[in-house]
């Protein structure tokens, strides 16, 4: 009996022990936590970045991996962070992600050459451009849901998403899939300077923001007070709410609304009231629109007038998303404008030269000379040679025309504001390889690079690897005499300081602007589809503006040739001419060329990189324009 239990237990031994062994070999001591999207929940919008914050801890030994962010079933954006992980660490990776794919799924992992040491399943939630984002910063995450069954826009719904303030961004491009944003109770103060730039660089180019009064102002207007429209005051008992009702049709509405607490306000220049008491206050910063309500939000939450009241009030304009436009298109605008003499085909009459030079030299004159030598039989050797020697030559006119060293292009577009030191550069960047050969390209770190490179009209994968110091891509291979062109985003500290003084009739602008610190070439003011030539403006001297509106010659009229690497006249066709901008964020369908909203702008010209980029172990040449698109202030 005693040995049955011997037996026994050696049997549950075998079976059990074993299975503990390869649970414990198959656990890893690396861990990661995930949020996505706007709201840490994985709302995000098709063809926008979006940020995501990623926690990763290591109980087990010192590692050094990578964390790889993939779109399931979508194979076109595959995002890498290298990351040093000691044991004992615990590290967040702010990582931005985009996809032009409608995915509902991606997966995260963290790998040590090549292995996957873990991975976790992340949840995503896709919007697309027929859908408004509303996104709300409060701790109750109740608030203002109602507005979902708001019209903000012909044939659009709207979708209510709850800010997760962890993920706040401090760059526009990762807010440019949010159309609205309503501050409630959240403390302001803490915004950092590059978040608090990147929501005043949003609103600009075309954002609304509504900020909460009443019992909220204390943390909703501190960080914001230079954005609003009004200086706000104490608050003051039992405000009538009869005038947000007037702003609502259903009948039913009016009388539902109490009375509430309501904080005093003096407008400042430029604020319109929407409403009769001044109870709601606007103002325009360049294309989009910041509102102030002197109550509580949560004042109107069981309204059933709310929804309409914000549908009543909000406007939002059509914008200029460039880099989204062109992802859409799959098209780099680079490569369609660029003039770079590697890329150009010899002329005819270079080539019909070099072969009569070919059949002149090996034909007739090779005979002749070996028959006036008396040595015909030399024309085994002669022929041969001389058929070596042109092509060795002809190997040499090839270096000259496209050279032997790596040439990195940039085309950058930069949209930015009068008075405003901030602006936000899309870059169109290319390498164009004299050889065939891979290369490791790096950027700054806070840039957003599209994990693809744009070739006749077709987007080509390429993962885009970032650590703490730069961004960049690790194998970009390139064929013989051949551009590969890339898109980047990136916020700039340095603009054009422009000064104008400009007055708008109907038919007529007129006025006076100034370029105080710098140069600008072949710069224009335009109106919709009118524009001025202004000429290459010098730094510090005023220039008259005189355009006259209805003429329709923007941009078609300015089709230039000239001998700069970029076509600029091309250039200003493929970005404005008709619906180029459609469909993304604008409400209202606009197929007609010229800017799309109602501003006046000066467009002008440098010739420089605005990018830094290396590729290491090269030394590339650099070649750069910039077109910076600086919208004018005007009563």
């Amino acid at each position: 009996m005693k040995h049955w239990r011997l037996l026994v237990l050696f049997a549950l031994l075998v079976l059990f022990v074993p299975a503990r062994l390869t649970h414990a070999q198959d656990e890893t001591p690396v861990r990661i936590e995930v949020l996505a999207g706007f709201d840490g929940a994985g709302h995000y919008r098709i063809g926008h970045w979006f940020p995501t914050s990623l926690v990763v801890s290591n109980d087990g030994p010192d590692l050094q991996g990578t964390l790889e962010w993939r779109f399931a079933n979508h194979d076109q954006a595959l995002y890498r962070y290298r990351l040093d992980l000691p044991q004992g660490a615990r590290k967040q990776v702010r990582l931005p992600v985009m996809t032009t794919g409608m995915t509902r799924a991606a997966t995260v992992a963290f790998s040590v050459d090549g292995e996957a040491l873990t991975s976790t399943r992340v949840s995503l939630v896709p919007l697309n451009e027929s859908q408004i984002t509303v996104g709300v910063l409060s701790r109750d995450r109740s608030m203002l849901n109602s507005l979902a069954a708001a019209t903000f826009a012909p044939n659009t719904t709207t979708i209510v998403s709850h800010l997760d303030p962890t993920l706040l961004p401090d760059d526009p491009a990762l807010l440019s899939g949010i159309n609205i944003i309503f501050v409630h109770d959240f403390v302001t103060a803490d915004l950092s300077p590059r978040q608090r730039e990147a929501l005043d660089l949003w609103i600009h180019l075309g954002g609304v923001l509504v900020v909460s009064g009443g019992a909220a102002a204390s943390q909703s207007v501190p960080g914001l007070d230079d954005l609003l429209p009004v200086n706000v005051g104490e608050l003051q008992a039992g405000v009538s709410a009869a005038s947000l009702a007037a702003l609502v049709q259903q009948a039913t509405s009016v009388g539902e609304l109490p009375n509430f607490s309501a904080n005093r306000v003096t407008f400042r220049p430029g604020a319109q009231p929407l409403d009769r008491a001044g109870l709601l206050v606007s103002h325009h910063l360049g294309v989009g629109q910041v509102i102030f309500a002197a109550f509580d939000l949560a004042s109107t939450r069981m309204w059933s007038g709310e929804a309409e009241l914000w549908q009543a009030v909000i406007t939002l304009q059509p914008q200029m998303p460039i880099a989204a436009s062109f992802r859409w298109r799959n098209e780099s605008l680079l490569a369609n404008t660029l003039q770079l003499p590697g890329l150009q085909f010899p002329s005819t009459g270079i080539l019909l030269l070099l072969m009569g030079f070919y059949i002149v030299i090996i034909g007739p004159l090779n005979f002749l000379v070996l028959r006036k030598l008396g040595r015909i039989d030399l024309a085994w050797f002669t022929t041969p040679g001389l058929i070596v020697l042109f092509l060795i030559a002809s190997y040499g006119i090839s270096l000259l025309i496209r050279g032997t060293a790596p040439t990195v292009p940039q085309l950058a577009l930069v949209q930015s504001f009068e008075g405003h030191q901030q602006g936000k550069a899309t870059v169109f960047l290319g390498v164009f390889s004299p050889q065939r050969q891979s290369y490791q390209l790096q950027v700054d770190a806070q840039a957003l690079i599209t994990p693809a490179t744009f070739e006749r009209f077709q987007a080509n994968n390429v993962p885009v690897t970032r650590d703490d110091a730069s961004a960049g891509m690790e194998d970009l291979l390139i064929d013989v005499s051949s551009l590969r062109t890339l898109m980047v985003e990136q916020m700039v500290d340095e603009v054009p300081d422009v000064v104008s003084k400009l007055q708008m009739e109907r038919r007529r602008i007129y006025g006076e602007l100034t370029v105080t610190d710098t140069d600008l070439r072949d710069a224009m003011i335009v109106h919709g589809e009118s524009a001025q030539s202004l000429g290459d403006l010098r730094a510090g001297t005023q220039v008259a503006v005189d355009l006259m509106l209805d003429q329709g010659n923007f941009p078609f009229g300015f089709w230039q040739e000239n001998s700069t690497m970029i076509n600029r006249g091309q250039v200003l066709n493929n970005l404005f001419g008709s619906g180029n901008f459609m469909p993304f964020n604008a409400p209202v369908q606009n197929t007609s060329p010229g800017i799309v909203d109602d501003g006046i702008y000066l467009l002008g010209w440098q010739e420089a990189s605005l990018l830094e980029v290396t590729l290491p172990g090269h030394t590339p040449q650099h070649q750069g324009e910039t077109l910076y698109m600086i919208r004018l202030e005007h009563p």
